[in-house]
C-alpha cells in the first residue's frame, strides 16, 4: 500500500509508528480496524481507504467512532477517484490541494505524488 510505505518511510523523521490493519478499541463494547493506524506518544491517528464496497455513510459511522474515542485526526482516502478528506472533531473537510495533513508532529502526505513514488 503506497500510503502505509509513505508514512513508514518517514517514521523516524515525525517520531511516529506505523500500523496496518490494526484493532482499534473505540468503546468499551466495540473495535475498529483502520487500514492503517499511526501512533504518536500512544494516541492513534487514523487513515482509512475506502474499499468499493465502502460508502461514505458507513465511513461516517466508523470516523465518528474514532473521534468519539479521542482520536484527533481520521483521513480518508478514496483511490479511485484520488481524493482525501481529513476529519477532526470540527468536521469533514476535502483535501481540495491533494495534501492530508496533521499539526504536532506536522506530517504532509501529498496523495496524488503516492502514485509515482
Amino acid at each position: 500500500m503506497l500510503m502505509s510505505g509513505y508514512l513508514h518511510s518517514r517514521k523516524k523523521e515525525w517520531g511516529i509508528r506505523v500500523l496496518p490493519e490494526q484493532r482499534v478499541q473505540v468503546k468499551a463494547t466495540s473495535s475498529r480496524v483502520p487500514d492503517i493506524t499511526v501512533v504518536l506518544g500512544g494516541c492513534p491517528r487514523c487513515p482509512s481507504i475506502l474499499s468499493r464496497d465502502d460508502s461514505m455513510f458507513d465511513m461516517q459511522e466508523r470516523i465518528e467512532d474514532c473521534l468519539a474515542f479521542g482520536v484527533p485526526h481520521v483521513w480518508v482516502v478514496n483511490p479511485k477517484r484520488l481524493r482525501a478528506f481529513y476529519c477532526t472533531a470540527d468536521g469533514m473537510r476535502e483535501a481540495k490541494d491533494g495534501i492530508l495533513r496533521t499539526e504536532n508532529p506536522e506530517i504532509r502526505v501529498p496523495i496524488l505524488q503516492l502514485e509515482d513514488l
